[in-house]
């Protein structure tokens, strides 16, 4: 199945009422999330079940009640493009972001400033959102670095965006300690090292800051 988590509370406006219908000379499309055929004249025991509906945006057709398996929180993602509709909002833990600025720069990008956050989210029992509810959680604290230039303060916009929405952490598993049941990274890389290059994860990284906002793109924020 393409989708786990469920809702039935969805905005109207993500979709449409759809008759969907293959051009001539094309193959019929199946449902993306329950592979069964979505043309209205295709044999009853190929067809899926419920309406076709239209997403508003992207264009792309599905069951309703297949769809309706995709939604979370008045928020979903097509399941073919990746394309959002409403806010994604996350699990992480309460916490503060705090933002610093210093005059040094970072390699590959002297002459201008640094800009430090400051992530610390505390220790705390898991809620029915994560997946060891009712379990203790280790907390952390993290240092991360962006250099003080207009595409930097753009990504920093972001990254402040993606913490109210709480997304970029969560509660899991640490690869690193390989520690249960721990405050953890959510998959929106930052640089946590001013020096090293990509594989200290630190900085000269020419593409970093084109490739997090890709990131933080992918989980609807933009």
């Amino acid at each position: 199945n393409a989708c786990r988590m469920g809702g039935n509370n969805a905005k109207a406006a993500f979709w449409q009422p759809a008759t969907y219908k293959r051009r001539d000379g094309e193959e019929p499309d199946n449902c993306a999330i329950c592979q069964m055929a979505m043309e209205a004249e295709a044999p009853e025991e190929e067809r899926g079940e419920g309406d076709v509906v239209q997403l508003s945006a992207c264009g792309h057709f599905f069951h309703l009640p297949c769809l309706l398996q995709c939604v979370k929180d008045n928020h979903l993602k097509c399941p073919i493009c990746g394309v959002h509709y409403g806010i994604n909002v996350g699990n992480q833990p309460k916490g503060t972001m705090k933002v610093g600025r210093s005059s040094g720069s970072l390699p590959g990008y002297e002459g201008y400033g640094t800009i430090t956050i400051s992530y610390r989210l505390k220790s705390g029992t898991q809620g029915p959102q994560h997946y060891h509810p009712g379990m203790h959680y280790e907390g952390t604290s993290r240092t991360a670095y962006l250099p003080d230039c207009p595409e930097g303060r753009k990504v920093l916009h972001l990254l402040q965006v993606a913490w109210d929405r709480r997304l970029l952490f969560t509660v899991g598993r640490s690869i690193t300690n390989e520690t249960e049941n721990c405050v953890v990274w959510n998959g929106i890389h930052h640089k946590t090292q001013t020096q090293g290059g990509e594989v200290e994860h630190g900085y000269p990284d020419p593409t970093y800051l084109s490739r997090v906002t890709e990131e933080l793109a992918s989980v609807g924020v933009t």
